[in-house]
């Protein structure tokens, strides 16, 4: 029996096809984002062609969106931003700025931070409107009646 010679050989790769590799797969996840935050903004890609400046065909939108075809202006991934209202960085490498989480912890400390001081202001109110019938429950009594001398 002869042995054949395998033609998978284990060879190290290149580190131009790993370079090219990993900004496709970076370039399949941005468009991967742009179909994502395209759904949740609520829009059809013919919606979002009309909404651009200038406008574009739906199909431009799909091959945007598409891994397989071209890849987006770098332009309009600014306004596509903007149209999403999420963060430029966040449609280029899925996480979200620095900024944004300082910004985020700032909001949810602030949201915290104000929901105590509505209870304290709902307290608040209960006890004037306590304090409120009791004045009008003495003003109607009878017994507050004035009479006339």
């Amino acid at each position: 029996m002869r042995h054949m010679k395998s033609s998978a050989t284990c060879e190290p790769t290149s580190p131009s096809l790993v370079s090219a590799l990993m900004e496709k797969a970076e370039t399949v996840a941005v468009k991967v984002r742009l179909a994502e935050a395209r759904r949740r903004a609520g829009l059809t890609q013919p919606e979002l062609g009309d909404l651009l400046d200038p406008p574009v065909h739906w199909r431009t939108v799909q091959e945007w969106e598409s891994p397989k075809n071209q890849n987006i202006p770098f332009r309009r991934l600014h306004e596509l931003a903007r149209i999403y209202s999420v963060a430029f960085y966040w449609l280029l490498k899925g996480e979200p700025t620095p900024q944004d989480e300082k910004a985020t912890d700032r909001l949810l400390t602030l949201g915290a931070e104000n929901a105590l001081e509505l209870d304290a202001l709902a307290e608040r109110v209960g006890r004037i409107e306590t304090l409120l019938q009791d004045v009008l429950d003495r003003l109607q009594s009878p017994s507050s009646a004035r009479s006339d001398p």
